[in-house]
């Protein structure tokens, strides 16, 4: 996770890693639990990062959350046992952030911080509902969570929740979602479409990519700009909040690209299966492959 064109941060196996040259040169700074699979990892500042994850052991898996107020070099970590899986966190600020965790009768769990890590709140919604993905923050008390096929909203908390989206077709299930502001917004679905809206959900728009295969990974730009990553290389951009698309990236591998992430004011990285790696320095209008293992 980069938050700038050179600052960055990784996980491998056992290990914490930060990079200072944009990726060429990666130092160790802590050990990690090498038995959690991470879902998310996020920083604010040079400081401040969260990471959601599961811890996978031989009794099952437990979902984890882990924080770092010293840009990585030591960790706090908490267990939640009474939830099987965390899949997503999202950074309000550097002392608010909530994480998304489900158990196995697929309904999901909230565990709110407002103190960045010392207290951890939790809210159980009465919704049940099956591939809870990513949660989206819009201040401290409005919040998207998505899953395959539904979007639920709060905008008290977590106390009330209400369905912006349903996808009923059973062939198709959403893959991601972002949102430029509390009104336009977009989501990926499994067969290559897109669906926008700009009134907040109330009303949703189909929108071609271009492919029938999975796309996946959204970052969402100043002035509109966006960027989606996906299967066999797949990268198209857009300039209008989403209401056209167009690819520049075509060929530029074959390999499926897995994250995206803005690391200046212009640049982008995303990184995919065999080690590769690709970057625009123009909010993805071009890219060029840095490496590919």
């Amino acid at each position: 996770y980069f938050i700038d064109q050179n600052t960055g941060w990784r996980y491998t196996v056992d290990q914490v890693q930060k990079t200072t040259n944009a990726g060429v040169t990666w130092n160790f700074l802590s050990y990690r639990n090498s038995y959690v699979h991470t879902s998310r990892l996020l920083f604010i500042d040079s400081l401040h990062g969260m990471s959601s994850g599961t811890n996978i052991n031989p009794l099952g898996s437990d979902a984890t959350i882990t924080w770092t107020k010293n840009g990585g070099v030591n960790w706090s970590s908490i267990t939640f046992f009474e939830t099987d899986n965390m899949h997503s966190i999202d950074i309000l600020n550097n002392n608010f952030a909530v994480a998304l965790g489900s158990n196995y009768s697929n309904f999901f769990v909230l565990y709110k911080t407002t103190n960045f890590g010392l207290q951890w709140d939790t809210i159980r919604p009465s919704l049940s509902t099956y591939g809870v993905r990513s949660i989206k923050l819009f201040d401290s008390v409005t919040y998207l969570v998505n899953s395959s096929s539904n979007i639920f909203k709060t905008e008290d908390g977590g106390k009330e929740w209400f369905s912006i989206y349903e996808d009923t077709s059973l062939s198709t299930y959403i893959r991601s979602m972002d949102f430029w502001d509390s009104s336009t917004g977009i989501m990926t679905m499994s067969n290559g479409n897109i669906i926008r809206t700009s009134n907040g959900g109330l009303n949703w728009t189909q929108i071609s990519s271009g492919y029938n295969y999975d796309i996946s990974n959204i970052t969402l730009l100043s002035n509109g700009h966006g960027v989606i990553t996906g299967d066999h290389g797949t990268v198209i951009a857009t300039t209008n909040t989403g209401i056209n698309w167009f690819s520049e990236a075509r060929n530029v591998t074959l390999h499926d690209l897995y994250e995206i992430e803005k690391i200046s004011v212009n640049s982008l990285i995303a990184v995919g299966k065999e080690g590769t790696i690709v970057r625009s320095t123009n909010n993805g209008v071009s890219w060029v492959n840095i490496n590919s293992g």
